[in-house]
């Protein structure tokens, strides 16, 4: 049994006039409590070449949570003494006993069978009953069962192959995973005391109460489960000097539990749904080698490749798009059917023509969408690795390196730093140095900071009394019927709050990323045993050396995120790339 306590407390000094104006105390106490009984029964038996190990077991998971929260109100009557007493009106309290319960009931079994050492079969299922699936009226699909089978075969324990082959193993697996939801979220919901308010008309005050959540409840939620495929290989090669390891994968999780965004005249912001089918595919690979492997020196080679692909294949009914976020570009991610889970949209995007060009005013700014179109996805073409540790005598040099290559990200950085002009990449027109054309004041003043926007003129769009509809920028401009724009409009109006266009901050994000660099060595143990110690290893390390290629523009850091969630975008007011250094020191007795 596991018991979490949790006291947090928020004392809050006068911050007026006097030395009670803005004082406060609150005090929130909560208890979790969980615990697990588990019954199980194992055998095992030897026929022959098999060997069989059999398990059945019986399970028991609780949970459940006790909070209570209290806090004064107008104030502390003693300045300073932090104490739920001392409050000048009446002291508030809040709370709930033996709430956020949960239980799951379990039976399962596994059976591991091996011949020979050589073919190995794993086989496992079990049954979840779980109390969060229970509708209202005490029906509901509270019970679900999920299997797995794996095998594998070592071939070369089977075959005598070349002495070069020094290992070889084929495996295949298929696994369902089962999973439940949080309480509560098949029942209908119940309305709470959210205060009160005085009648200006009586004098008197009168309660007023709310809905218990914003999320619409749903009292046919079924469990989701992950049917999962993978078939790999590994190899060895030349006494273990050269390995692969390689995977391929299917995963599809149905029925998955989330919430769906509803609009706000709905009276929630979501509701809870079942959506249909997520897929994600793809391959694993990890090749290892020794290229030098002596007494005295040695040099260990580790590259891994991932790439996934993932895709939408059902929602719900009637539902072909999920929020997943936005991130404060006026851009969000989002879950299409027959996309990808993280399509970036946003209807600050070009507006652009049947051709695909991008469509200008009348005074050469760009239009935007309008409406939401896509523009870019955050999910990777692929990632990978290298790790190279080279080793002399007592001393190793260790070199990490990981990688990203494909996928979509917004800048911030880039497109307000452009908008006002303290980005590199908006020294191009500026004059004529930097490519800026000629351009011509009313009172004949000549400067050399125009440049022509990228585009066609929308449809209908006159100057000079010639319709330009279709016409670009640069053969009006050649014609004589329009002059360049001056850099700094050209940059307003492509990056500006008001009117700019995100789309033009989106970039692929790759790069190549240095990401740690360590120095060991180990004492040699003729001096280490003369302290009375085993081993002495003392290490320098440094991580986040830099990136050896980056293709964001202006060096703005790829992985500058605000949070670590897989679906953030938005390089915006993230952590700055920080480099650290370190040193250990580690001893065994």
């Amino acid at each position: 049994m596991n018991r979490l306590y949790l006291t947090r407390e928020d004392k809050k000094l006068a911050d007026g006039e006097s030395n009670y104006t803005g004082s406060g105390y609150s005090i929130e106490e909560s208890k979790k409590e969980q615990y697990k009984v588990t019954a199980l029964l194992s055998a095992v038996r030897k026929i022959n070449d098999f060997t069989i190990n059999a398990t059945v077991a019986a399970e028991q998971w609780d949970t459940r949570r006790t909070w209570q929260d209290s806090w004064t109100v107008n104030g502390l009557r003693v300045p300073g003494k932090f104490d739920i007493k001392n409050s000048v009106k009446p002291a508030e309290t809040d709370g709930l006993k033996n709430t956020d319960r949960k239980r799951i009931n379990s039976v399962y079994a596994f059976i591991n069978a091996d011949y020979k050492g050589q073919i190995f079969l794993d086989i496992t299922g079990r049954n979840d009953w779980s109390s969060s699936l229970i509708y209202s009226d005490g029906t509901g699909e509270v019970s679900y069962f999920y299997p797995s089978v794996s095998s594998s075969w070592i071939f070369t324990e089977t075959f005598d192959l070349p002495s070069f082959f020094t290992f070889g193993k084929l495996r295949g697996s298929y696994a369902i995973v089962g999973n439940d939801t949080d309480p509560y979220l098949t029942s209908i919901g119940y309305y709470k005391l959210d205060g009160t308010f005085k009648n200006s008309f009586d004098g008197n005050e009168y309660p007023y109460y709310s809905f218990d959540s914003e999320a619409l409840r749903n009292s046919n939620l079924k469990p989701e489960k992950q049917h999962s495929i993978e078939f790999g290989t590994e190899m060895k090669f030349f006494n273990n000097r050269l390995g692969l390891d390689l995977a391929w994968y299917k995963t599809n999780t149905k029925n998955q539990i989330l919430a769906l965004s509803q609009a706000a005249e709905s009276g929630v912001s979501s509701r809870w749904i079942n959506a249909g089918n997520i897929q994600n595919s793809g391959i694993e690979l990890v090749i290892s080698g020794k290229p030098i492997d002596t007494p005295n020196f040695g040099w260990d080679l580790t590259a891994n490749y991932t790439r996934n692909r993932n895709k939408i294949v059902e929602l719900a009914p009637d539902v072909e798009k999920y929020y997943i976020e936005g991130g404060g570009m006026d851009c969000a991610a989002w879950a299409t059917v027959g996309g990808a889970y993280g399509d970036i949209y946003t209807a600050y995007a070009y507006k652009r023509n049947a051709k695909g060009e991008k469509e200008l005013n009348s005074t050469g700014g760009w239009i935007r969408a309008g409406t939401q179109e896509k523009i870019g996805s955050l999910q990777p073409d692929f990632l990978g690795g290298i790790l190279s540790v080279l080793r002399y005598k007592n001393l190793s040099l260790n070199m990490l390196f990981d990688a990203r290559f494909g996928g979509n990200i917004i800048s911030g950085t880039y497109n307000y730093g452009s908008y006002s002009g303290a980005l590199e990449n908006t020294l191009y027109g500026r004059d004529k140095e930097h490519g800026g054309l000629q351009r011509t004041l009313s009172d004949g003043t000549v400067l050399f900071d125009g440049m022509i926007p990228e585009g066609v003129f929308t449809s209908g769009t006159v100057i000079g009394g010639v319709d330009v509809s279709g016409v670009s920028y640069q053969k009006a401009y050649e014609d004589g019927l329009v002059t360049p724009v001056a850099a700094q409009k050209y940059y307003e109006n492509k990056h500006s709050w008001g009117n700019g266009i995100r789309e033009s901050a989106l970039f692929e994000s790759s790069w190549v990323a240095f990401r740690e660099l360590s120095l060991h060595y180990s004492i040699p143990q003729k001096l280490t045993k003369k302290l009375a110690l085993n081993t002495v290893n003392v290490g320098f390390i440094v991580r986040n050396l830099g990136y050896l290629y980056n293709s964001l523009p202006d060096n703005i850091h790829p992985e500058g995120l605000p949070s670590n969630r897989s679906s953030a975008f938005v390089e915006i007011g993230g952590s700055a790339y920080t480099r650290s250094y370190g040193f250990n020191i580690n001893v065994s007795f």
